[in-house]
């Protein structure tokens, strides 16, 4: 693993074998994230080189035909986020009411584009089962809710990933769940 030292200005050097790796230029912004002690380095790229991110533009709409919440964890959503990170994200921590008893999916949407399907198994109390990614004191909510469950079927999956739910959110809402069939 390649290893660099901290200047007295706090500055880096980015390793050789990383910069081949990486296409990299003298002056290119860089994004500088910190999380739970970690620090990344993100390079800003021009859109061409963004593969896909204007398509969510165009997304086919889709009618959502199953009993599902419709969960928009658009805070805590980044495009690199991990399958992990999208599922903890999405399964919790919500204020919902007795009708999430009747969802069976839950879609996780960004932008109006649902990003991925899970099957609910069971609820609980927010904060009541564990998380990998997640601090506790994020997740631990009264009176929140948070499910246990897994990622669809491929033939549920097909149905909905990648597709825009964007209509069943009206412009300006603030609640991000939407309750669909439920």
């Amino acid at each position: 693993m390649p290893q660099t030292t901290v200047s007295e200005k706090f500055q880096v050097v980015i390793p050789k074998e990383i910069r081949q790796e990486v296409p990299l230029v003298a002056g290119q912004v860089v994004q500088v994230i910190a999380k739970n002690g970690v620090i990344t380095l993100i390079p800003d790229r021009p859109l061409s080189t963004l593969n896909g991110f204007a398509r969510e533009m165009k997304n086919e709409p889709v009618r959502v035909a199953d009993p599902a919440l419709l969960l928009r964890p658009s805070r805590l959503y980044h495009h690199d986020i991990t399958p992990t990170e999208l599922y903890e994200i999405t399964r919790g921590v919500w204020r919902l009411g007795p009708r999430r008893q009747r969802a069976q999916l839950a879609l996780a949407v960004f932008k109006g584009v649902v990003r991925e399907v899970y099957t609910i198994q069971s609820w609980h109390p927010a904060g009541s089962t564990p998380y990998l990614t997640r601090d506790r004191a994020e997740v631990d909510k009264t009176g929140r809710w948070e499910f246990i469950g897994q990622k669809a079927p491929d033939s549920i999956r097909a149905r909905y990933l990648n597709r825009s739910v964007a209509s069943y959110f009206a412009r300006g809402q603030q609640n991000p769940v939407v309750y669909a069939n439920c």
